[in-house]
C-alpha cells in the first residue's frame, strides 16, 4: 500500500452531516479504515457508518485527553492493509488541534481536510461557538454547505460569502453532496495539492518525524455535557418533542420507542428526524450546553 496512509479528515459541528458524508463516499477504495471519535461514552455514529473496518475512540477528544490513545491506535494500524484512513473527529473539536496532533505522524499523509457546515445553524453557531466553529472552517481545504434544500439561492450565497471571510482558498460546494457523484468528490481528494497546515501560523505540512509530546490547553468540550438515556419510551412524537424541547440541547441521537415501535431519532438545531431503528441499541445520547 505504500509507506504513508492517505488521510482524509472530515470535520464539522454537531449534527452537520459528517457521518452522512462519509457514508456517501465510502466504497471508493476497499482498503479504507474509518476512525470515529465521539465526545460521549457511547458511539452512535459508529453504528451508522457503513464500513467493515472502523475504530471507535470515545469519551473525549483525540486532540486532548485521548491524544495518547489516538497515537497508539495510529501506530498499530497495519499500513499494508489500509491505503486510506478517514478520520471523523468529534463535532466540538478544533481542527487546528487535530492537525497539530497528526503533524508528527510519519505514517500519515494528510490529503484533505473536509468541513461540513449546516446552513440552518451556521449563524447561531458562528456567533455562539465561534472560536472553534470558525476554526473548523479556517483550516478546511474543501467545504460542503448542507441543509440547503429549503433555502433560497440568495441565502445560500450569504452563507458562502460569510464562510469566505474566514477561508479564501477552500473549495466551497453549495450543491447537496448527496446529489453529487462520489467519484467526483473523491477526485478532489486525489489532486496533487497536499493539505498545508496553518497550525499556529507556521504553514508546515502535517507530517514529520514522530515524537511524544503533551500539550495542555483549555478545550471547548468544557462548554458541553453528555447525558446518555436508556430505554426511552414515548406515547407519541409530540411527547418526544416535548422531552427534547430545551434551548440547551444542541444534539440528540439514538434509538427510542414511540408508540411501542423502536425508531432512530436524530435532533439538531435544524429539526427532528425519525427513521427506522439502527441495531438493537437502547442508548439515546443528548449533548447540551454546559451552563454550570
Amino acid at each position: 500500500m505504500g509507506d504513508n496512509m492517505k488521510t482524509i479528515i472530515v470535520s464539522g459541528f454537531l449534527g452537520s452531516g459528517k457521518t452522512t458524508f462519509i457514508n456517501h463516499i465510502l466504497g471508493f477504495n476497499k482498503n479504507t479504515l474509518v476512525l470515529e471519535n465521539e465526545f460521549g461514552d457511547v458511539s452512535i455514529d459508529s453504528m451508522l457508518i457503513k464500513n467493515d473496518d472502523i475504530i471507535e475512540i470515545n469519551s473525549g477528544c483525540i486532540c486532548c485527553g485521548l491524544k495518547s490513545d489516538f497515537k497508539e491506535i495510529i501506530h498499530k494500524i497495519d499500513k499494508d492493509q489500509f491505503e486510506y484512513i478517514i478520520i471523523e473527529p468529534t463535532g466540538i473539536a478544533k481542527l487546528t488541534d487535530i492537525l497539530e496532533v497528526l503533524k508528527d505522524e510519519e505514517n500519515l499523509q494528510i490529503q484533505k481536510c473536509v468541513t461540513i457546515v449546516d446552513s440552518d445553524s451556521y449563524i447561531c453557531f458562528h456567533e455562539d461557538f465561534g472560536e472553534f466553529f470558525n476554526d473548523q472552517i479556517k483550516n478546511a481545504d474543501i467545504i460542503y454547505i448542507t441543509n440547503i434544500e429549503n433555502l433560497e439561492e440568495e441565502k445560500i450565497e450569504e452563507v458562502k460569502k460569510s464562510i469566505e471571510q474566514f477561508n479564501k482558498t477552500a473549495i466551497i460546494h453549495t450543491e447537496d453532496f448527496r446529489n453529487m457523484n462520489p467519484d467526483d468528490i473523491v477526485a478532489e481528494f486525489e489532486n496533487k495539492k497536499e493539505h498545508k497546515c496553518c497550525c499556529h501560523g507556521h504553514g508546515h505540512k502535517c507530517c514529520g518525524k514522530h515524537h511524544h509530546d503533551h500539550h495542555d490547553h483549555p478545550h471547548e468540550d468544557s462548554k458541553f455535557k453528555t447525558n446518555v438515556q436508556k430505554n426511552l419510551k414515548f406515547a407519541s412524537k409530540e411527547d418526544l418533542e416535548k422531552f427534547l424541547d430545551s434551548k440547551s440541547i444542541v444534539r440528540a441521537k439514538g434509538n427510542v420507542e414511540i408508540a411501542d415501535k423502536k425508531v432512530f431519532v436524530s435532533k439538531t438545531l435544524s429539526g427532528l428526524e425519525i427513521s427506522d431503528a439502527i441495531s438493537d441499541s437502547e442508548d439515546f445520547v443528548i449533548i447540551e450546553v454546559n451552563n454550570e
